[in-house]
């Protein structure tokens, strides 16, 4: 509920959550030698590096839809800087003026330099993309677990795990803090004739929706559940057991952020993509138009 509360006080219902989760096409993993998921950041270069080696594009990224540069940008800043330092920076209670910040741009974009990312993707809509990890193209795909129920459906469960981007800064970041977390959320407007049987009403509509939500593969419940969830597909259930060992939750940026903050925000993250300013370009530019 952390996300709707502001001065002690509550004001809307979760519908749905789901976090940033980085899938896996284990078939093409085992041919760089990984037959489970990279475990620390060191081992996800080593797979990389053997997966380019061998003509395997490790990841793909939309450049078409800023977002999803996003998707890979905060998990690689929350591993360095830590899901704390960010969650104040998108609050803005803390600067962007971080060194670790401008540390993580350039850890991303040092992938991108040594052929991690699909070239072709600076072009691509998120669905293209999509497309592509799913026909076998690439070996990664970072984005919103909604997309379980798709995998599922398409019948990949069997070839794709979903994991969370390992750590890379040990001293100031865990396994546990994810990006993501409860988004969508229902509100009853102030001047409500009605406002208590509004405010009933849309809890009970956020909780069913996140019952069906939850039980289609689309995204995980707000509440605990008090229902059957064994016809749950196994790639939702797996991002289930992720969140359960969840220590700390940052919301996603562009959704954190007041919408013209964000627009700002999404202008630089392009930049990066296209490695047209660099970490620390990054990171003054920000501190000087966010105020």
């Amino acid at each position: 509920m952390g996300n709707v509360k502001y001065d002690g006080k509550y004001y809307g219902v979760p519908m749905t959550m789901n976090i940033v989760g980085m899938f896996c096409n284990m078939e093409l993993l085992a041919k760089a030698g990984y037959n489970e998921v990279p475990a620390t950041y060191d081992e996800l270069i080593d797979c990389c590096d053997k997966l380019v080696a061998q003509g395997i594009i490790p990841f793909g990224c939309s450049g078409k839809e800023t977002w999803c540069v996003t998707e890979y940008l905060e998990s690689i800043i929350e591993k360095t800087a830590g899901a704390t330092a960010l969650n104040q920076i998108f609050a803005g209670t803390a600067s962007w003026n971080n060194p670790d910040v401008a540390k993580a741009v350039g850890i991303f974009q040092e992938m991108i330099e040594k052929k991690y990312f699909d070239p072709e993707g600076i072009a691509l809509t998120n669905d293209e993309v999509k497309a592509n990890f799913m026909a076998g193209k690439y070996a990664f795909y970072m984005n919103g677990t909604w997309n379980c129920a798709d995998f599922d459906k398409a019948g990949l469960t069997s070839k794709v795990k979903v994991a969370e981007f390992p750590v890379i800064d040990s001293s100031k970041s865990q396994l546990g803090e994810l990006i993501g977390g409860p988004s969508d959320t229902l509100a009853v407007a102030a001047g409500s004739k009605n406002a208590k049987v509004a405010a009933e009403s849309a809890f009970e509509l956020a909780k069913g929706i996140c019952h069906y939500g939850y039980l289609d593969g689309c995204g995980l419940p707000a509440w605990t559940p008090d229902y059957d969830t064994s016809s749950v597909n196994a790639l939702t259930q797996s991002v289930a057991d992720i969140c359960a060992n969840a220590s700390q939750y940052v919301l996603f940026g562009d959704t954190a952020m007041a919408a013209d903050t964000a627009q700002i925000y999404l202008d630089y993250v392009s930049k990066i993509y296209s490695s047209t300013i660099s970490g620390q370009e990054f990171v003054d530019g920000l501190t000087k138009d966010i105020k």
